[in-house]
């Protein structure tokens, strides 16, 4: 299925059931040759091929986000010169499992929606900093808690604006310590354990809304 959907492997999965259809439809016997050469447009394929950057101009930059005003050429040779493109350091989202499979949810006020949101744990990356380093530091900082992890997959968060990548590790939480919490000034939250089947039930009511924190769900849904 991998080969199936990278561009090679699409044309000749393309190739080999349009030489199928031809050889069941016509009584000409069997294609002897198609070669992936010349326009395949014409005979009604098409490959997907990425913009070329031109050039990129910093607009600005501050401790949590930056833009880039950007030109890139597009296969048709169309030229986009104001393309804004945002700049953010990577961070990490954290599943939190303890002995008895619940997970660990956070509950803060988001300006940016002005309301209350049901998050994971999660935290922006330091330069030269490894993923799981920054985990077991967010999710000591954040809630106390320790224990050992993996990161299990990565996550483009805003594809359409930005490189950003999310890094997604799952924990086994062992040791609690409240001493251990060192939470930034606008970082006031509640932190709960809830069960597997909980934050099901809370995923299809709709009470859980953050974009990362459903990927970092389906995850680990995904891995058990």
């Amino acid at each position: 299925s991998s080969l199936k959907l990278s561009n090679p492997g699409r044309i000749c999965y393309k190739l080999f059931t349009k030489e199928r259809r031809i050889n069941r439809s016509s009584s000409l016997g069997p294609v002897q040759s198609l070669t992936l050469s010349g326009d395949l447009s014409k005979i009604g394929f098409y490959m997907l091929k990425k913009w070329t950057l031109l050039s990129k101009e910093k607009i600005f930059d501050t401790k949590w986000v930056g833009m880039e005003k950007r030109a890139y050429k597009l296969p048709s040779g169309k030229i986009i010169d104001d393309y804004y493109h945002l700049t953010r350091a990577n961070y990490v989202l954290i599943m939190a499992v303890d002995k008895n499979g619940q997970i660990i949810l956070e509950r803060q006020y988001r300006r940016g929606v002005d309301d209350f949101v049901y998050e994971l744990p999660a935290g922006f990356i330091g330069k030269k900093e490894d993923p799981l380093d920054a985990a077991i530091r967010e999710l000591r900082e954040e809630t106390g808690w320790e224990g050992e992890g993996k990161i299990v997959g990565e996550i483009y968060a805003q594809p359409g604006t930005s490189s950003l990548k999310a890094y997604v590790a799952i924990f086994k939480i062992k040791k609690f310590d409240k001493t251990k919490i060192k939470r930034d000034e606008d970082e006031e939250m509640e932190v709960e354990l809830m069960s597997w089947e909980t934050v099901k039930k809370m995923v299809g009511q709709n009470k859980i809304k953050d974009m990362g924190a459903l990927s970092a769900l389906a995850i680990y849904e995904a891995s058990k």
